[in-house]
């Protein structure tokens, strides 16, 4: 897809992974009073030459106006990017998170309060377990279930207990080999929203890419180095012979902290942070100038 951002006017041409359509719209609703269906351009020209119309030669000069209409459905995201980036309310943060310290250091988890709106650019990473869980029975079939440790049928329970049917971005700004600074969420309704769930596996492949993810802030953990507690006891949450729902409450809050610790659920511990995607795409860049193919001279 090619065209202008309706604000600047600048052409840019990319290759969109995933929009978030509906959460999309819902913000650039707030920003423009309401979602624009369509951009109309009037203009003047005059000519001198002579025309044919419908088999009447028209000559001399001659002023026309012409309008021209532009479908937006298609740059919602662009014009949302663009004005959001204009007020304030989006920052592009891909140069201060390549830097690990700052992760360590709680700097990023600091700049991006939840609910705020940013950009980066980096490796990102997409894992699909519904793909592969799919993928894993076809050829567990074709094997005749000759497989070598784990069976297939415990490695799709193992990855359906910690990923559901999510579609999973990682995002590693700082770098892959910086396993715990990383953006991390799931694809909102990634079967309807502009994502080949298909197809992404053989066009994308699995290893972390240059992707630009445009995300908002779910949640960013705090450092917290206590020990979550890791079993039940109904002394915890009884009180003489009543159920206490606020410390039942703050033991389940302990359990899932120390699953997500653990790396069992898909909730990223300090220093982490978590998104909600809004957009996944690259840059097409143009061909410029002369490109030297290394043969110059050969048949």
């Amino acid at each position: 897809m090619t065209g202008t951002v309706p604000i600047t006017g600048e052409l840019y041409l990319r290759d969109y992974m995933y929009i978030n359509s509906r959460r999309v719209r819902l913000l650039l609703s707030q920003l423009a009073n309401g979602v624009p269906d369509k951009v109309q351009t009037s203009w003047q020209r005059t000519s001198n030459a002579a025309l044919a119309v419908g088999g009447i030669s028209v000559g001399g000069n001659r002023q026309k106006g012409e309008m021209a209409s532009v479908d937006l459905s298609d740059l919602e995201f662009q014009t949302f990017e663009d004005a959001a980036e204009q007020v304030g309310f989006l920052e592009d943060v891909s140069t201060e998170a390549a830097k690990a310290k700052r992760w360590k250091r709680g700097v990023v988890s600091r700049r991006l309060s939840p609910g705020r709106i940013f950009r980066v650019s980096g490796p990102l990473r997409i894992v699909d377990t519904k793909i592969t869980s799919e993928l894993l029975t076809q050829w567990d079939a074709v094997l005749g279930g000759a497989s070598q440790g784990m069976s297939v049928r415990q490695v799709m329970g193992m990855m359906e207990s910690m990923y559901g049917n999510s579609v999973i971005v990682r995002a590693f700004p700082a770098g892959v080999d910086q396993e715990t600074c990383y953006f991390s969420g799931a694809l909102e309704e990634p079967d309807s929203n502009h994502f080949d769930r298909a197809g992404a596996l053989t066009r994308y492949g699995t290893s972390a890419l240059p992707w630009t993810l445009v995300a908002q802030v779910a949640a960013a953990t705090p450092r917290d180095d206590t020990t979550p507690q890791r079993a039940f006891s109904n002394e915890a949450f009884v009180v003489g012979e009543r159920l206490d729902r606020v410390k039942l409450e703050s033991l389940f809050d302990s359990l899932l902290r120390f699953m997500s610790d653990s790396g069992m659920i898909e909730a990223p511990p300090y220093p982490a942070v978590s998104v909600i995607p809004l957009a996944v795409y690259r840059a097409v860049s143009p061909f410029e100038g002369n490109f030297d193919w290394g043969d110059s001279g050969d048949d």
